[in-house]
């Protein structure tokens, strides 16, 4: 996908579905509506998971209160970010496969995801070899929180914040996102998983042409990493993709 396109996401009650009476007032799902490169899906809210009133909704998303304001920014946030990498790894805005991992990453825990990666060979050099993931969970208490919560505004924060106090980085935002990308890929081996019990077969099959082969290919170069053999990332994927 050569051209670039913004992503936009809004929360709306979606009053096309059959409502839910509560003491006789209509009631509904919250959903999000997720807008770029001239298409748009609708996902259902993970933050919002209840039934909402008309009134209801809009007090919170209305609301002038922080933490209303968090749990709207996280969620907007988190699919955002998702976007973002799905889209940029598939090279196309695949709403299927968005949604379905959008879902997934409410599952993983962060404090499974391991400590090194393999986008630290390129961008960030010997420098970065003492960063430990488990010190950022211990620092900020966060044993409990996923890869959803992890994708959230605030943790983002923390997580940049993080980086810039212990490894003193100048690029932050493009380091961030490196590390983004690369817990992201530490988590297809389980998405797989999860897809393959659905017996979703286009998700399946997306998975399989699209990721399998890249998937292999970074745990290459984070062995790479280790043995110390930096070199750019062109190089090393040309590397082993001869």
């Amino acid at each position: 996908m050569s051209k670039t396109s913004k992503i936009t996401v809004k929360h709306f009650l979606n009053t096309n579905l059959k409502p839910y009476l509560i003491n006789g007032v209509k009631h509904y799902s919250i959903y999000l509506l997720l807008v770029a490169f001239r298409q748009n899906t609708k996902v259902k809210s993970i933050t919002f998971n209840e039934y909402y009133s008309e009134e209801n909704f809009n007090e919170i998303f209305n609301s002038t209160d922080d933490f209303d304001k968090d749990l709207i920014n996280n969620e907007i946030n988190a699919i955002t970010l998702i976007s973002e990498i799905v889209t940029k790894e598939l090279k196309e805005f695949d709403t299927a496969f968005i949604t379905a991992y959008f879902k997934y990453c409410t599952t993983v825990s962060i404090s499974n995801l391991n400590e090194y990666y393999y986008l630290t060979t390129a961008k960030i050099q010997d420098d970065l070899i003492d960063f430990n993931l488990r010190d950022f969970i211990l620092e900020n208490n966060i044993h409990q929180k996923t890869l959803f919560n992890y994708f959230g505004n605030t943790m983002q924060k923390q997580f940049q914040n993080y980086l810039k106090k212990n490894l003193k980085v100048k690029d932050l935002e493009n380091i961030t996102m490196l590390f983004n990308t690369a817990y992201f890929y530490e988590s297809l081996e389980g998405f797989k998983e999860s897809i393959s019990k659905t017996k979703n077969s286009y998700l399946i099959d997306k998975y399989d042409k699209s990721f399998y082969l890249i998937s292999n290919i970074k745990q290459k170069i984070n062995n790479d990493y280790f043995t110390k053999k930096h070199g750019t990332d062109d190089e090393i994927f040309n590397k082993y993709l001869k």
